[in-house]
């Protein structure tokens, strides 16, 4: 975050070059250093600082690391922390202060919607995935008619299938296998869990 010293550094400089130029834009320079003083401690203190603090660690932070299924979705959550950053442009002049505090809202936009984007993106997976299995299942049954039909009288053949439940599969063909000895996510089991009841497939059937 841009220190207080060099936010007041550049008005100095801003202020002198004002001053030698025209000598009664003086009051003017200060009500500015003025105004981006109280704007700089309207944003870095209190609450407001609170709620940056807030966007970059559940929001922001999640997103570049692309764990979305961190972010909170919460609609309720999402539009309160907005409307809080909202209230803080419309409370501050200062422009590098408005173009900071617009990317941070910007930011908070952006992991919501990737989210969301994220999401689709699973829910489409699993979508063709359901297809093919199906697919698959009515071409296993051909062939496995076909080949009940060709064997010979007298031999025996058992086959032992494991199979383990959707949430399962679904989570190795997103995110892959989990490495030896740490197991499937926690976290991420329930965020497909979540999805595929959405979808009225029983996550554990």
């Amino acid at each position: 975050m841009t220190s207080r010293s060099l936010l007041t550094g550049l008005l100095n400089s801003s202020s002198r070059a004002l001053t030698s130029a025209v000598a009664s834009s003086a009051p003017v320079a200060a009500e500015t250093e003025n105004t981006t003083n109280e704007d700089y401690e309207l944003v870095t203190t209190g609450t407001n600082k609170t709620i940056i603090e807030f966007i970059e660690s559940n929001y922001g932070s999640h997103s570049a690391a692309k764990n979305y299924h961190l972010i909170d979705g919460n609609i309720n959550v999402y539009n309160s922390v907005y409307e809080n950053i909202q209230n803080i442009l419309n409370a501050i002049k200062t422009p590098e202060l408005v173009t900071l505090i617009t990317a941070i809202q910007e930011l908070l936009a952006s992991s919501f919607n990737s989210l969301g984007l994220h999401k689709d993106n699973i829910t489409q997976n699993i979508t063709i995935s359901t297809l093919t299995n199906k697919v698959e299942e009515i071409l296993t049954n051909k062939n496995r008619d076909s080949l009940l039909q060709q064997n010979n009288p007298g031999r025996l053949t058992i086959t032992q299938t494991f199979t383990l439940a959707p949430v399962y599969n679904y989570y190795i063909s997103i995110y892959g296998m989990p490495l030896q000895g740490q197991g499937f996510n926690p976290l991420k089991i329930s965020y497909i869990a979540e999805i595929l009841t959405s979808l009225n497939i029983d996550p554990y059937a």
